[in-house]
């Protein structure tokens, strides 16, 4: 990372740490990791940019936001295997094949205020934007099967699910800040 480029860096990585941290809590992990997590997506992040292999096609949060997921998937299968090393046979079903990774994650409930706040940002979407999302986020369809479903190019799909994500993120953003 040039020099003169580290302040910006420094101020971008202050900037996203707050969506940083809401986007490891929908992902379900405890507030007391919240924090290890993001620190562990950040870490990552300056060590590529340090190695010259900064965001590529995507603008700086999306990058920051896919190295941050990569971080809660470590976390979920670290949690896994702390839980298979203390109870070895939850990690098995009962022909002995391996659970999948939402079966295994702890029974909690999730924060009724968050869930709340969610919701009412989802709702508050377009018709379309929620719905791409939706397809996306929730029965997790990939572009390819989103744009044949909508009968759109695969382009316009992936264009309009990052517009969804961006006004999701600025309205749950306000709506966090409001209260």
């Amino acid at each position: 990372m040039a020099d003169h480029g580290k302040d910006e860096y420094e101020e971008l990585f202050r900037k996203a740490r707050p969506r940083l941290l809401i986007m490891a809590r929908i992902a379900g992990i405890p507030a007391q990791d919240c924090e290890d997590v993001v620190q562990d997506a950040l870490t990552a992040a300056h060590g590529e940019l340090c190695r010259g292999r900064g965001p590529a096609r995507s603008s700086f949060g999306t990058w920051l936001q896919g190295i941050e997921h990569y971080k809660i998937i470590d976390y979920w299968r670290k949690k896994k295997r702390e839980d298979s090393r203390s109870q070895p046979s939850t990690a098995l079903n009962s022909v002995g094949a391996e659970v999948s990774l939402i079966e295994s994650l702890p029974a909690r409930q999730p924060d009724p205020d968050l869930v709340l706040a969610v919701r009412q940002v989802v709702d508050s979407l377009p018709e379309k934007e929620r719905y791409i999302l939706l397809l996306n986020d929730t029965l997790e369809l990939t572009i390819q099967q989103i744009a044949a479903k909508l009968g759109l190019p695969q382009t316009t799909a992936w264009r309009l699910l990052k517009k969804a994500r961006l006004h999701f993120a600025e309205r749950f953003m306000n709506s966090r800040r409001l209260k």
